[in-house]
């Protein structure tokens, strides 16, 4: 029914953020007082992109076009946003600046630049902003950006290849430890892979279920 936010040590009550069906909080603003979601569904534009200031009931919108728009992230300073479109007929990320959008026809997508070349979608920002990692198949993919003022891409690497099974279609459901080193995420077994358990102990277990009452 809408986006709540709650303290992390879980006092106080939950208090309501935006009111709505569809809608998936994403990444906090520096300050912590307005977050990036994404707004599923809509009539005109399906996926968009929004901020939501706390004590707002009306959200601006910042990534707003035909396409599909999902996965936001803002880099560490809060100076650029990372999210997945479909604009060229399949999902890629992209990055733009932050300042001066103000949403309309365009969205921002005018002034996105397109970080992946092979499809990509759920990127993470490495905890000092100059790498972009996003989720290529099942592999993830390191984004070098160039240092410069502009938006640009040094280098990409393929930094884990395959295991990647468990994404979530509207947000990223990953993540990268403060050490910028590893990574966090769900490995998923898929349907027909075989699973192999080890059981230990088995002996006493049957005896257990066999003297329990049925």
């Amino acid at each position: 029914g809408g986006i709540y936010v709650r303290s992390a040590d879980q006092s106080g009550a939950a208090q309501l953020v935006l009111a709505g069906s569809g809608l998936y909080s994403a990444s906090w603003l520096p300050g912590d007082n307005a977050l990036v979601f994404t707004a599923t569904g809509r009539p005109k534009t399906r996926n968009d992109i929004g901020v939501i200031t706390l004590g707002d009931t009306v959200p601006r919108w910042i990534v707003n076009s035909e396409f599909n728009e999902l996965h936001p992230q803002l880099s560490p300073d809060g100076r650029r946003l990372a999210f997945s479109s479909d604009r060229t007929g399949k999902p890629e990320v992209y990055v733009q600046p932050m300042t001066g959008m103000a949403g309309g026809p365009a969205g921002g997508l005018v002034a996105a630049t397109q970080i992946s070349t092979e499809g990509g979608g759920s990127p993470r920002w490495s905890p000092d902003g100059r790498t972009l990692y996003y989720i290529q198949g099942s592999s993830i993919v390191a984004a070098t950006l160039d240092a410069g003022a502009g938006i640009a891409v040094a280098n990409r690497k393929t930094v884990m290849e395959g295991g990647v099974t468990d994404l979530n279609g509207q947000n990223v459901n990953w993540d990268i430890f403060p050490d910028g080193k590893q990574f966090l995420y769900i490995d998923q077994v898929g349907q027909g892979l075989p699973r192999i358990a080890l059981i230990q102990n088995w002996v006493q277990m049957v005896r257990a279920m066999g003297a329990a009452p049925k």
